[in-house]
């Protein structure tokens, strides 16, 4: 659960690699205790910050990765993927599209909606705002994520097979369980310049 504005950046370490023997940098994806480097969790201050900044950060005593910004990326969409896994399927329910940024869902929650997924779509961008409606009320500004931009074709069909979906778009109750998946949701929409 997010505690701190500093988990809406990227968190680094600094901790001792046996295989080569040396100090690496690397990022943490959950709350530590301890030292950290924090920088802007954005695709672009990110790769300024692989160009050489580490070396300021880390003053020269730590190993980065060269594709340190393609790995945060997939650390980001892995941890979205295993938190939505872990979602009780009693919370996701498919949704239709009736207009633009308008969605209908057909069943009613109590605690209103976290977000929506959109699993296969050719939405542009990673986010929108949207309304939704059910038989008693309307619920304004539930992002939906078009998560088909961050995960590969195979990805989405474990996550239909292993969660029993049949629609391409999803809404996921607000609770305190979802509230993790929404907050990575959010982060990896920080990361992306889109």
């Amino acid at each position: 659960m997010l505690f701190f504005m500093t988990e809406m950046m990227c968190r680094f370490e600094v901790g001792w690699h046996p295989e080569t023997e040396a100090a690496w940098a690397y990022p943490t994806t959950t709350a530590h205790s301890g030292k950290g480097y924090y920088i802007k969790l954005k695709k672009s201050v990110l790769e300024i910050f692989q160009k050489g900044g580490h070396k300021a950060a880390f003053r020269g005593s730590a190993v980065y990765r060269s594709d340190m910004v393609s790995h945060i990326e997939n650390t980001l969409n892995t941890d979205i993927f295993n938190q939505l896994l872990q979602v009780n399927k009693m919370d996701i329910y498919p949704v239709t599209m009736s207009s633009t940024h308008t969605w209908t869902a057909d069943h009613d929650s109590l605690t209103g909606y976290q977000c929506i997924l959109l699993l296969d779509t050719d939405q542009p961008s990673f986010i929108h705002f949207n309304q939704i409606h059910n038989n008693n009320s309307k619920y304004d500004n539930v992002p939906s994520y078009n998560v088909s931009m961050i995960w590969s074709k195979d990805r989405l069909d474990k996550l239909k097979t292993r969660l029993k979906l049949t629609s391409d778009a999803v809404v996921i109750n607000r609770s305190i369980d979802t509230v993790n998946l929404g907050a990575s949701l959010y982060r990896r929409m920080l990361y992306s310049d889109s």
